[in-house]
């Protein structure tokens, strides 16, 4: 191999910053980073191939430069979609899930699709996962799932990635991931509490939306970082599943 070439270095921010996700602008394949940075508590989008500010966005909440981000799948290009957590309980910290927006038109933007805030800032904490932003029903709308704890429990909540509309809650259970088990044009939601882990199907025009499957007592799911993932996006940590024998169905 030829020796590696410093083709640019990302901008120096005060208190820190870091590439959240690496995103496709276009259907012509035009790359860019998404950076997160204290020095002006938003996103901002650089150019892959140049490292040149392509926009930034307002502020909107303070110690972004730790925020996980995960790309919307099967949106336009020219407008991705970014799901990010914020979950830093110091000072002027906050835990909350947020969807920003880029837009080319008419000209290149981020703007702030909807933000929540989840979990005490105290003794609270949030739970997310790679598998957070998916189409739970496969009916063309994608959810995101994420948990937040106050001082004394977790609660799974489930948002429309579009609106940002909350559509269903779990009490008392963490997050763990979603796994396509009864078939494969649909997800079941994965929780643990006190010990056990739980599966819950989800139809957003189903009243109630959320309905138990089965529970595993003295049970936990693995999890890990995929490989794949983590070359283009923070939010790269993932429940332990997959089809191991080859009959499109999940297995953990």
């Amino acid at each position: 191999f030829d020796a590696p070439t410093l083709l640019y270095a990302l901008p120096w921010k005060t208190c820190g910053a870091h590439v959240t996700s690496v995103v496709q602008l276009d259907a012509q394949g035009h790359m860019a980073l998404a950076l997160a940075s204290e020095a002006n508590d938003g996103l901002a989008l650089l150019d892959g191939g140049s490292g040149t500010l392509i926009t930034q966005m307002d502020p909107f909440t303070e110690f972004i430069s730790i925020a996980e981000c995960g790309t919307v799948a099967g949106v336009d290009p020219s407008s991705v979609e970014l799901v990010c957590t914020q979950n830093y309980p110091g000072y002027g910290g906050e835990r909350q899930v947020f969807l920003v927006r880029y837009s080319s038109n008419p000209g290149p933007s981020l703007t702030l699709g909807w933000l929540h805030v989840i979990g005490d800032i105290a003794d609270g904490d949030i739970a997310v996962t790679a598998d957070s932003i998916v189409d739970l029903d496969e009916d063309g709308s994608v959810e995101v799932v994420v948990s937040g704890r106050t001082a004394t429990e977790w609660t799974t909540y489930i948002y429309s990635a579009a609106s940002g509309q909350e559509i269903a809650t779990i009490a008392g259970a963490r997050f763990e991931g979603t796994a396509a088990f009864e078939s494969t044009t649909s997800r079941l939601i994965l929780t643990s509490a006190n010990g056990s882990l739980s599966t819950y199907a989800f139809d957003a025009l189903a009243q109630p939306p959320v309905t138990p499957r089965w529970t595993l007592t003295e049970r936990a799911l693995i999890q890990y970082a995929d490989p794949g993932l983590a070359a283009t996006q923070s939010l790269a940590a993932r429940g332990g599943r997959g089809d191991l024998d080859g009959d499109g169905l999940d297995e953990i």
